[in-house]
């Protein structure tokens, strides 16, 4: 099947036609740039126009991660997949591949009853911890244990790739491709089975977002003294937090220039490198977030109207319509 990739947004970029340039998908079944005329007359599948693009990157000029971005929201927008790739489909041809980050085999049943038994890796996914003596209690020592990151001891996310993990796990790292064994069979008090792998959300992708990529704020200030860095991305995040896409795709820019630059901290590419998995690990639950609940309007504050003054009913509000909402954008397919 047709599938877009970032090779095809540079080439739309660079088309110079006396017609607007339109990607599109041919008869033949291939994407091809044509001038919008040439594409009607076609009959082609139309699948975004240069205007578009323009739009979507702000004016700015087109890098490897803004074109790989728009790519693959298009491929969204229009159910385009890449035969090369495994899908979700764990019964087809292209199984989703289980990795068993656990300390002992889990053993799975599946839709048809049949039991399916993960081994598990040799270097099992545990949460770094610090331990403080910090006193006694009837001379029995006491000490502090405090939880270091889960993203550190994860391997990266991959496409086609699920990683079953323990629960403390997956509610610290909060990614969408890490699993917790659930509706657990017990013979004698002991898990023999399970019959469902669950996703664990503990916090909203906004939040989540918001709070990787105020770590790299973080380590911007304490660990390289870059204050410029740090209130940039500090301004990112709040707009990320209320719930704006294109301060996402900023973010995923703005951390994909600091990763690539040679003289930061190793801390500062740790926490950069972290935030990046974490927000193209959150970016399609992100998005359906952000359609099914849009940020408060600003001009009416959420209300949906604005004062006139102390005698005049108030007025809809222009900018939301009277929805107290802001008009989400979906990236133009």
């Amino acid at each position: 099947m047709a599938f877009v990739t970032a090779e095809h947004i540079y080439a739309l970029a660079t088309a110079e036609f006396s017609d607007l340039p339109v990607l599109a998908i041919d008869v033949d079944g291939e994407i091809e740039v044509f001038p919008q005329s040439t594409a009607e007359a076609r009959g082609a599948r139309i699948l975004t126009d240069a205007a578009a693009l323009n739009e979507y990157t702000d004016g700015e000029d087109l890098d490897d991660v803004l074109a790989a971005q728009f790519a693959q929201e298009l491929n969204q927008a229009h159910d385009l997949v890449d035969d090369t790739e495994d899908t979700d489909d764990t019964t087809g041809e292209n199984p989703m591949r289980i990795v068993n980050l656990t300390p002992h085999p889990v053993t799975l049943v599946d839709v048809d009853g049949d039991e399916v038994v993960v081994q598990p890796e040799e270097a099992p996914a545990r949460i770094p911890t610090t331990t403080t003596p910090v006193g006694d209690v009837n001379g029995i020592p006491v000490v502090m244990e405090q939880l270091g990151d889960a993203n550190s001891v994860l391997p990266a996310p991959q496409p086609g790739v699920v990683y079953i993990v323990s629960r403390p796990v997956a509610e610290r790292a909060n990614r969408p491709d890490l699993l917790v064994p659930t509706q657990v069979e017990r013979v004698d008090g002991r898990p023999v089975r399970a019959r469902a792998l669950a996703r664990v959300v503990t916090e909203s992708p906004r939040t989540a977002a918001a709070d990787a990529i105020i770590r790299v704020a973080e380590a911007a200030v304490t660990e390289d003294r870059d204050r410029h860095t740090a209130l940039e991305l500090l301004e990112v995040a709040a707009e990320v937090r209320r719930g704006s896409a294109p301060a996402f795709r900023d973010g995923v820019r703005k951390l994909t220039a600091l990763e690539a630059f040679q003289f930061i901290s190793a801390q500062l590419r740790a926490e950069t490198r972290a935030a990046l998995e974490t927000l193209q690990g959150l970016e399609s639950a992100y998005k359906a977030d952000v359609r099914d609940n849009p940020p408060a309007c600003r001009p009416c504050g959420g209300y949906g109207e604005l004062p006139v003054d102390d005698v005049t009913p108030p007025v809809a509000c222009s900018e939301c319509g009277g929805t107290g909402r802001e008009q989400v954008v979906v990236p133009t397919a």
